[in-house]
């Protein structure tokens, strides 16, 4: 009896050994993968003149119009270039000298445009001059703002206006504003007229821009050093 009750045990037990090495495991289904597509990241920034030394003040974007700008990061309301500064007089003529971290290269280089969604941004160049920037004067006072970005300089020629009326390429937001004996004050910021009376102030006084080639360099001789002497009240040191 007991042969026979590990005969019955081992016959069972082969009998599921068969059982389970008959199942199949059908597998799940694998999905059909499509090949990934790859973005292409834009790019060109990067070969813009300036851009790692810049990169730590702001972002590279990409606008309308000039293309590949610069746009400063944390500016406060209302902010807009060759504000936080104030204007020497060096053998270039009138020179910006900025407060501002980047301003070495922005206010020297390039130049600026107000874009609808980012605001103002630096539009790269590599030509080098004391101030890039639109003069008025007259009636006492002297007036300053960002060229547009579609100026240019051509050697022997001078500035290449590209067909750009500067009266209606630069709105009346675009200007400052000081009284000529203010003109050279180290707190200039603070002697800007307001923004309201640009209308007015441009009216009362004419364009005046005028950069010139002298020896390889760039001159501003826009605002003429003895009026504003004059309106100071002493020679403007060099």
């Amino acid at each position: 009896i007991m042969k026979l009750r590990i005969l019955g045990i081992v016959t069972i037990l082969a009998c599921c050994v068969l059982g389970i090495a008959c199942v199949t495991v059908q597998s799940p289904p694998v999905a059909s993968r499509q090949p990934r597509v790859e973005i292409p990241v834009a790019s060109g920034a990067e070969d813009e003149p300036f851009y790692d030394d810049l990169a730590e003040y702001g972002e590279w974007v990409h606008v309308s119009g000039p293309g590949w700008v610069w746009s400063p990061y944390n500016t406060p309301s209302g902010w807009r270039p060759y504000q936080l500064g104030h204007w020497v007089y060096t053998d270039y003529g009138w020179t910006w000298a900025s407060d501002e971290s980047f301003g070495w290269a922005v206010y020297h280089y390039g130049r600026w445009c107000n874009d609808p969604e980012y605001g103002w941004v630096w539009v790269p160049g590599t030509e080098w001059g004391p101030a890039w920037v639109a003069w008025n004067e007259g009636g006492g006072w002297v007036g300053w703002a960002p060229l547009p970005w579609q100026v240019g300089w051509r050697a022997g020629i001078g500035l290449d206006w590209g067909g750009v009326n500067v009266n209606v390429a630069l709105g009346p937001s675009n200007w400052y504003f000081v009284q000529a004996r203010h003109m050279v004050a180290p707190d200039l910021r603070y002697r800007v007229a307001p923004a309201a009376r640009n209308v007015t102030l441009i009216n009362i006084t004419q364009h005046v821009t005028n950069y010139v080639y002298v020896d390889n360099r760039i001159i501003d001789r826009s605002v003429t050093v003895e009026k504003i002497g004059r309106a100071v009240g002493h020679t403007i040191p060099r």
